[in-house]
């Protein structure tokens, strides 16, 4: 793209002007907000939640984890469902910008206009959307502004986030981390060359490619320099917001789960502030926001001068609004009215007239049920644990050094990986090719065991080699519990489980260690033929609401989840599920505190020491009082008097 070097407009100006507006505009801005995101929460994301269940449903699913999250969407009803969706939340996220826009245009124009009416004008910038390119504006909308991150960020999508475990595993190797960096710089070009979408759909009534094209013909002819204020608001937000963030984005939520504690501690300081602290963040992203908004309107009116206001429409959109309000009416009417006929016809009933006490006397059962399913705060069911991801990066992952940083740290456990070699011996080890950490294209499937200890791994300074698990259980007993993770490859000869059980019979390790996959049919097998043994299922995304009797149909003792999974309202479903959730893999102590208060109880790491002391200092960290009460079907076998 050829930049010149003047601009069509006065920069310094057309900032000014910008901070001005965006603060006039502010408190019709927050006003709007406020009522969209109570629509979002209460109206959009469970029509949303609903429609994604039913195509659940139609798909066969009840509940989705894993790699069936795609698979559920591998067919006719699942496509046009998914589409239906990104579609419905580009509408959304438009009309969002489109008030926005308006408000602050107006502003900047010196003639601003209430609430109510940026909010009629909107709805005849919509025709916008009335073509094919509406696909590419939800797209653009709905994936690529909440996932660049860059102060414009819709409200129904928030953060959209690549899950670590993914960037995680990248960032390990030169290559990923090459692709990484790759990935994101294209997002942000997209970004940059789609900056002046939104004013050229909104004011300018311009199609999704006009648009483009538009933003593309502003951005070759406005040169380098009035890109500057922009860069410099993008700067401040990725300081301010993104994490690590000076501000807090994120609420960590009360010392426990369950509304009853929510409501006791809302008042107290250690709430108080934080919320308090989190609604100034939000203020503050919202004038950034205006501030980056008014800039580029100022810059497309200066440099393209097409805006239109269709306020011709004001009168007919008034009266459909009127008719739709008396329709709304009428139809609430006859609701209360066959209500009130019902209830009537209910209450002359000779059975009411018989049982109208033992009724009255079920229907304060059911109330007081109810309430006390409501306050329950839900079960606490063992002490938060910390757990070292693959040992430690106190070596090689997955290697003795490795395991005994874990042991050095204090961790209840250190997680490993578990394959078959050629020879069908249990190795430890988590990639299935090795050039990542020996430099040689070869797989475990391809040498014995022998074969497998002979190589010289490499990782962060440090070397190592593969051990087998008979090797690791041996080094680890009456030192450290594990967690070991079945990684099947494909290429067995022989069965993973029954290969793994065999060593922890022989070893008597029913009470030293937990087992889990990402594989569910894995997990199964372990635990229904050795029910003595903590299974738990491995998970980096679900599909479909979250409730007890879908978790307890799963038939595992507790979940792994990815972090990007937890919320404070995931991790009380599974704990009234009686299902301790632990978190994979965080290395941020800031993000580890947030787990902590949204009640998971175990925190995975590559950084085991910062595990322990968060773990501590929320108050767990004692493995040996990993148990459950009675009431817990699904229970870990009890463990009083065992040491570490």
């Amino acid at each position: 793209m050829k930049f010149i070097k003047t601009s069509p407009v006065n920069v310094p100006k057309t900032l000014g002007a910008a901070l001005i507006a965006a603060i006039l505009a502010l408190p019709q801005i927050l006003l709007f907000e406020a009522g969209y995101n109570l629509f979002g929460h209460f109206i959009f994301r469970p029509v949303f939640s609903l429609i994604t269940q039913s195509l659940l449903t139609i798909s066969g699913f009840n509940l989705a984890f894993n790699e069936n999250i795609g698979a559920a969407f591998l067919n006719l009803p699942g496509v046009l469902g998914a589409l239906l969706l990104l579609l419905a939340a580009g509408l959304l996220i438009y009309y969002e910008f489109a008030v926005v826009t308006l408000l602050i245009c107006r502003r900047l124009q010196k003639r601003p206009v209430s609430l109510v009416v940026a909010m009629k004008l909107a709805i005849p910038t919509m025709k916008a959307l009335a073509s094919p390119g509406i696909l590419g504006f939800s797209v653009y909308a709905a994936l690529l502004l909440p996932v660049t991150n860059l102060v414009l960020l819709p409200s129904l999508t928030g953060v959209l986030k690549i899950p670590n475990f993914v960037t995680g595993e990248l960032y390990k190797t030169l290559p990923g981390m090459l692709q990484v960096t790759l990935l994101w710089l294209i997002l942000v070009l997209l970004y940059h060359l789609t900056l002046y979408v939104l004013p050229s759909m909104v004011l300018g009534h311009f199609r999704f490619g006009a648009s483009l094209r538009k933003s593309f013909s502003l951005l070759k002819g406005g040169g380098l320099v009035p890109l500057i204020p922009l860069w410099l608001l993008m700067l401040l937000w990725r300081i301010l917001f993104v994490t690590p963030g000076l501000i807090p984005t994120e609420y960590l939520g009360v010392s426990d789960v369950g509304t009853l504690a929510v409501i006791r501690e809302l008042f107290s300081s250690e709430t108080f502030v934080p919320l308090v602290l989190l609604l100034a963040a939000r203020i503050l992203q919202l004038w950034m926001t205006a501030v980056f908004l008014a800039y580029l309107i100022g810059f497309y009116a200066g440099a393209a001068g097409q805006i239109a206001f269709e306020e011709d429409a004001l009168p007919a959109i008034d009266r459909y609004l009127r008719r739709t309000k008396s329709q709304a009416g009428s139809l609430l009417a006859r609701g209360a009215l066959y209500s009130s006929l019902l209830w009537r016809r209910f209450r002359a009933h000779p059975f009411y007239k018989r049982h109208k006490k033992k009724l009255a006397l079920a229907a304060g059962i059911l109330v007081v049920i109810a309430l006390v399913g409501f306050f329950r705060t839900p079960p606490q069911l063992h002490a938060p644990i910390a757990i070292g991801h693959r040992g430690s990066t106190a070596g090689v992952e997955n290697t003795l050094a490795a395991i005994q940083g874990a042991i050095d740290s204090g961790a209840d456990y250190a997680e490993i990986d578990i394959q078959l070699s050629k020879d069908g011996v249990p190795v430890v080890c988590h990639d299935v090719n090795l050039k990542r950490l020996s430099g040689e294209n070869i797989n475990i499937y391809d040498l014995t065991a022998q074969e497998l200890s002979a190589l010289t791994l490499s990782q962060n300074g440090y070397t190592g080699e593969i051990s087998t698990l008979k090797e690791v259980l041996d080094y680890c007993d009456g030192k450290i519990k594990l967690a070991i993770e079945f990684k099947p490859h494909g290429h067995e000869q022989a069965d993973l489980v029954e290969a793994t059980m065999a060593l922890l019979e022989e070893k008597h390790y029913e009470k030293k260690c937990m087992l889990l996959s990402l594989d569910y049919d894995l997990i199964s097998q372990a635990k229904q033929s050795y029910s003595q043994y903590t299974v738990g299922y491995c998970v980096y995304g679900n599909l479909g609401s979250i409730d007890t009797r879908k978790l307890n149909q799963l038939g595992v003792d507790f979940l792994f989840v990815e972090e990007g999974m937890v919320s404070s309202k995931f991790v009380e479903e599974c704990r009234r599920a009686w299902l301790p959730v632990y978190v994979w893999t965080v290395n941020d102590t800031k993000a580890m505190d947030s787990d902590l208060k949204a009640g998971v109880l175990g925190i995975v790491s590559d950084h085991p020491w910062d595990a322990v002391a968060s773990v501590k200092a929320y108050g767990g960290g004692d493995a040996s009082k990993q148990d459950f009460t009675e009431e817990n079907q699904y229970s870990f076998p009890e463990e009083q008097g065992e040491a570490n």
